[in-house]
C-alpha cells in the first residue's frame, strides 16, 4: 500500500497517529460541509476580489494590522489581544455588535500580537516543517525515497493557503492535525537516520 512505502515499516504508534489524523481530517471537512461552504466557493472567493464582500473585509483587516504594527512593531499588543484591538480600527464599519475578531491571516496577527521576535520565532516553526520536507524531496530527486512519500507536503502547502486567508491557529481541529502531521514526519525522518546508519 500507499502508507508503508512511505516510511518503511510502522510502529503502533504511528499507526495510532495516523487513524487520530484520519478522524481530525473527517470531522473538519464535516464541519465544512456543516456550514454548506463548497471548495467552489472557497476557491471563487479566493480569485474573484472585485465586488467580493468578503475579499474587501479581508483587505481591511490587513490594512487594520499593519497600520497597528508599524506603532508597535517590536513588542505588538500581547497574545490574543488582537480580537480586542481590531474593534478601535475597525469601529466605523462594524454593525449589529459583529465584531472582527481575527486579522483573517495568522501570520499578519502573529506579527500584531508578538511583535518582530515573536514572528520571527514562530516562522522557524514553519521553516523546521518545510525542512523535513525539503529533505525528503531531495531524497525522491536522487531515487532515495518513493514518490509518496513527498505527498506529505501538500499538507504544508495547503495549510499555509488557508492560515493566509483565514484563521487556522484558533480552530482546535486543524491545530491536531498539524500538530500529528509534525509527528508523522518525525517518525519518517527517525526511520530514514535508522536506515542509513544500517
Amino acid at each position: 500500500s500507499i502508507l508503508p512505502s512511505m516510511f518503511g515499516d510502522f510502529t503502533p504508534s504511528f499507526n495510532f497517529l495516523f487513524a487520530v489524523n484520519t478522524l481530525a481530517s473527517s470531522h473538519s471537512f464535516s464541519s465544512i460541509k456543516d456550514d454548506q461552504i463548497s471548495l467552489q466557493n472557497r476557491v471563487s472567493s479566493m480569485v474573484e476580489f472585485e465586488g467580493n464582500e468578503s475579499a474587501s473585509q479581508r483587505l481591511r483587516f490587513y490594512s487594520s494590522a499593519f497600520e497597528y504594527i508599524k506603532t508597535n512593531p517590536i513588542l505588538g499588543c500581547g497574545i490574543g489581544n488582537w480580537r480586542i484591538l481590531s474593534i478601535k480600527y475597525d469601529s466605523q464599519y462594524i454593525f449589529s455588535y459583529v465584531v472582527p475578531y481575527f486579522a483573517h491571516n495568522d501570520f499578519i496577527e502573529i506579527l500584531a500580537e508578538v511583535g518582530i521576535f515573536g514572528f520571527l520565532a514562530y516562522l522557524m516553526f514553519f521553516f523546521f516543517i518545510f525542512k523535513l520536507n525539503f529533505k525528503k524531496l531531495l531524497m525522491w530527486i536522487k531515487n532515495k525515497a518513493p514518490f509518496e512519500s513527498i505527498l506529505l507536503t501538500c499538507f504544508l502547502i495547503i495549510y499555509i493557503i488557508d492560515a493566509n486567508l483565514n484563521f487556522p491557529l484558533d480552530r482546535p481541529v486543524i491545530q491536531t492535525s498539524l500538530i500529528i502531521y509534525i509527528a508523522i514526519l518525525l517518525i519518517g525522518d527517525k526511520n530514514i537516520k535508522l536506515n542509513e546508519s544500517k
